[in-house]
């Protein structure tokens, strides 16, 4: 819960740092999302198994209203694990699968 809006899947980059702020949506499977910082990027990968449905978002804020746009980067899928790399900031970034 962030304030009154439900927060789910989410993890915050402060610009250095990854920190988890949710783990579980009520009623669907808990989905670990890791993140790697690769040579100026930021990985995310979460497993393909039951995940299908998840689209991953990201916001600059969580502030009310919450403004969740889809990821613009590709997402690739070994059969095992789905990445995505995403250009590391100085801003924080909150992302979450939905």
């Amino acid at each position: 819960m962030v304030g009154d809006v439900v927060a789910n899947y989410i993890a915050k980059w402060d610009g250095t740092n990854w920190s988890p702020l949710a783990k579980e949506i009520r009623g669907a499977p808990e989905v670990t999302v890791s993140a790697l910082a690769v040579k100026g990027n930021i990985v995310l990968r979460w497993p393909s198994a039951g995940t299908s449905e998840l689209v991953l978002q990201r916001s600059s804020n969580l502030t009310a209203p919450e403004s969740w746009t889809p990821n613009t980067a590709t997402v690739t899928d070994d059969g095992t694990n789905k990445f995505v790399t995403i250009p590391a900031t100085n801003n924080a970034q909150f992302f979450r699968l939905h």
